[in-house]
């Protein structure tokens, strides 16, 4: 025969059973926002290449990099310039698209008057944690990935 349900035993029932569902509704919105960080940084690796795609037709063009983020965009419908190559759309050319703020930077290494060399980077907008995604391009295409810090190039040889 069970034993009868007393007062202290239903108090333990319940708080056991309150802890239980405390803790499935922390692992619920812990997986929830772990799903949303993966989701948002699914979109900034394809973004970096659109930019690096805009910045190669871009070069090809005008024979020489852009020298902002914004050149690579435009208003649509324009004619095409290398102040507003419409190249990408203008959320990335803003330099802000789903969660992400990038950044660019153009430089002239060979001190030629022409821009060859650049650095592209992605970073969230808001720090979610600790296994946020940085990224990191420039004009070799090779993107780095680093999680909980901003991505850079590797060192020189």
């Amino acid at each position: 025969m069970p034993k009868p349900l007393t007062k202290l035993r239903v108090k333990r029932i319940a708080i056991g059973t309150l802890g239980l569902l405390v803790l499935l509704l922390a692992y619920g919105l812990y997986s929830s926002l772990s799903r949303r960080m993966i989701r948002r940084s699914d979109v900034a690796a394809p973004s970096l290449r659109v930019i690096l795609t805009g910045i190669i037709e871009y070069e090809h063009a005008y024979k020489t990099y852009p020298p902002t983020l914004s050149a690579l965009g435009g208003p649509t419908g324009s004619t095409p310039s290398a102040e507003h190559a419409e190249l990408i759309d203008d959320l990335l050319a803003a330099g802000v698209k789903s969660g992400y703020s990038y950044g660019y930077k153009a430089i002239d290494t060979l001190r030629s008057g022409r821009l060859d060399a650049v650095t592209i980077t992605a970073d969230p907008l808001t720090e979610e944690g600790t296994r946020q995604r940085h990224f990191f391009t420039d004009q070799t295409g090779v993107i780095r990935v680093e999680t909980g810090r901003p991505a850079a190039s590797p060192p020189a040889d």
